[in-house]
Protein backbone atom coordinates (compact mmCIF):
# COMPACT_ATOMS: atom_id res chain seq x y z
CA UNK A 1 0.00 0.00 0.00
CA UNK A 2 2.45 2.82 0.86
CA UNK A 3 4.47 2.02 -2.51
CA UNK A 4 1.18 2.15 -4.49
CA UNK A 5 0.26 5.11 -2.64
CA UNK A 6 3.91 7.02 -3.33
CA UNK A 7 4.09 6.04 -6.86
CA UNK A 8 0.62 7.57 -7.30
CA UNK A 9 1.92 10.80 -5.71
CA UNK A 10 -1.03 10.73 -3.37
CA UNK A 11 1.24 10.34 0.12
CA UNK A 12 1.66 13.71 1.92
CA UNK A 13 5.09 15.61 0.78
CA UNK A 14 7.75 17.27 2.79
CA UNK A 15 7.04 20.88 3.57
CA UNK A 16 8.93 22.86 1.05
CA UNK A 17 8.35 20.16 -2.31
CA UNK A 18 4.83 21.43 -2.58
CA UNK A 19 3.44 24.71 -4.07
CA UNK A 20 1.53 26.76 -1.43
CA UNK A 21 -0.78 29.59 -2.00
CA UNK A 22 0.23 32.98 -1.99
CA UNK A 23 -0.62 36.01 0.42
CA UNK A 24 -2.40 38.21 -0.64
CA UNK A 25 -2.15 41.34 1.27
CA UNK A 26 -3.91 45.00 0.97
CA UNK A 27 -3.25 48.33 2.23
CA UNK A 28 -0.82 46.26 4.76
CA UNK A 29 -3.34 44.34 6.46
CA UNK A 30 -2.28 40.61 5.89
CA UNK A 31 -5.46 38.19 7.46
CA UNK A 32 -8.28 36.86 5.45
CA UNK A 33 -11.10 38.71 6.25
CA UNK A 34 -12.77 41.23 4.43
CA UNK A 35 -12.02 44.59 4.78
CA UNK A 36 -14.67 47.30 5.38
CA UNK A 37 -14.41 50.80 3.73
CA UNK A 38 -16.78 53.65 4.19
CA UNK A 39 -16.56 56.11 1.33
CA UNK A 40 -18.36 59.32 0.05
CA UNK A 41 -19.29 59.61 -3.68
CA UNK A 42 -16.79 60.80 -5.57
CA UNK A 43 -14.18 60.25 -3.16
CA UNK A 44 -10.69 58.26 -4.68
CA UNK A 45 -9.66 55.02 -3.08
CA UNK A 46 -6.17 53.38 -3.15
CA UNK A 47 -5.76 49.81 -3.10
CA UNK A 48 -1.97 48.30 -2.77
CA UNK A 49 -0.92 44.62 -2.91
CA UNK A 50 2.27 45.21 -3.56
CA UNK A 51 3.28 43.31 -0.19
CA UNK A 52 1.42 39.97 -1.58
CA UNK A 53 4.10 37.01 -1.71
CA UNK A 54 4.10 33.70 -2.78
CA UNK A 55 5.94 31.79 0.31
CA UNK A 56 7.47 29.50 -2.44
CA UNK A 57 8.78 32.36 -4.48
CA UNK A 58 6.87 32.26 -7.46
CA UNK A 59 5.72 35.04 -9.50
CA UNK A 60 2.68 36.48 -9.00
CA UNK A 61 -0.34 38.21 -11.12
CA UNK A 62 -2.92 40.34 -9.55
CA UNK A 63 -6.26 40.56 -10.93
CA UNK A 64 -8.98 43.42 -9.57
CA UNK A 65 -12.65 42.76 -10.25
CA UNK A 66 -15.80 43.75 -8.79
CA UNK A 67 -18.17 41.21 -8.30
CA UNK A 68 -20.50 40.88 -10.50
CA UNK A 69 -23.73 40.32 -8.64
CA UNK A 70 -23.40 42.99 -6.30
CA UNK A 71 -21.27 45.78 -9.03
CA UNK A 72 -23.64 48.95 -10.05
CA UNK A 73 -22.23 49.16 -13.64
CA UNK A 74 -21.82 52.93 -14.84
CA UNK A 75 -21.43 54.12 -11.48
CA UNK A 76 -17.63 52.59 -10.78
CA UNK A 77 -14.33 53.72 -11.81
CA UNK A 78 -11.59 51.05 -11.17
CA UNK A 79 -7.95 51.84 -12.59
CA UNK A 80 -5.54 49.14 -12.16
CA UNK A 81 -1.78 50.45 -12.05
CA UNK A 82 0.53 48.34 -14.88
CA UNK A 83 1.81 46.27 -13.06
CA UNK A 84 -1.58 44.95 -11.64
CA UNK A 85 -0.37 45.32 -7.84
CA UNK A 86 -2.46 48.22 -7.33
CA UNK A 87 -6.05 49.73 -8.19
CA UNK A 88 -8.11 53.47 -7.72
CA UNK A 89 -11.48 52.69 -7.33
CA UNK A 90 -14.00 56.12 -7.44
CA UNK A 91 -17.51 55.56 -6.89
CA UNK A 92 -19.52 58.59 -8.53
CA UNK A 93 -22.54 57.95 -6.94
CA UNK A 94 -24.07 56.95 -3.28
CA UNK A 95 -24.72 52.92 -3.57
CA UNK A 96 -27.46 53.29 -1.00
CA UNK A 97 -27.74 50.35 1.49
CA UNK A 98 -26.07 48.09 -0.74
CA UNK A 99 -22.03 47.88 -0.52
CA UNK A 100 -19.77 47.24 -3.74
CA UNK A 101 -17.36 44.48 -3.49
CA UNK A 102 -14.12 44.30 -4.86
CA UNK A 103 -12.48 41.60 -4.90
CA UNK A 104 -8.74 41.01 -5.98
CA UNK A 105 -7.43 37.71 -7.49
CA UNK A 106 -3.82 36.61 -6.20
CA UNK A 107 -2.44 33.96 -8.75
CA UNK A 108 1.27 32.36 -8.16
CA UNK A 109 2.99 30.44 -11.43
CA UNK A 110 3.83 27.23 -9.22
CA UNK A 111 3.03 23.57 -10.06
CA UNK A 112 -0.19 23.66 -9.91
CA UNK A 113 -0.97 27.50 -9.56
CA UNK A 114 -2.58 28.42 -7.30
CA UNK A 115 -4.85 31.44 -6.37
CA UNK A 116 -5.72 33.32 -2.98
CA UNK A 117 -8.49 36.32 -2.90
CA UNK A 118 -8.91 39.31 -0.45
CA UNK A 119 -12.37 40.79 -0.27
CA UNK A 120 -12.66 44.49 0.28
CA UNK A 121 -16.29 45.83 1.16
CA UNK A 122 -17.15 49.40 0.55
CA UNK A 123 -20.09 51.08 1.13
CA UNK A 124 -20.51 54.55 -0.53
CA UNK A 125 -22.82 57.05 1.61
CA UNK A 126 -23.26 60.55 1.79
CA UNK A 127 -23.64 60.23 5.39
CA UNK A 128 -20.30 58.50 5.88
CA UNK A 129 -18.75 62.09 6.05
Amino acid sequence: MYLFGEASGSLPRPYGKVNRNPVAIVNGMADKSPIYINAVPDQELVFDASASYDPDGDELSFNWFFYYELYFPGCVDLIVSPDGTGCTVTVSEATGNDNLHLILEVTDNGTPSLTSYRRIVINVSENNK
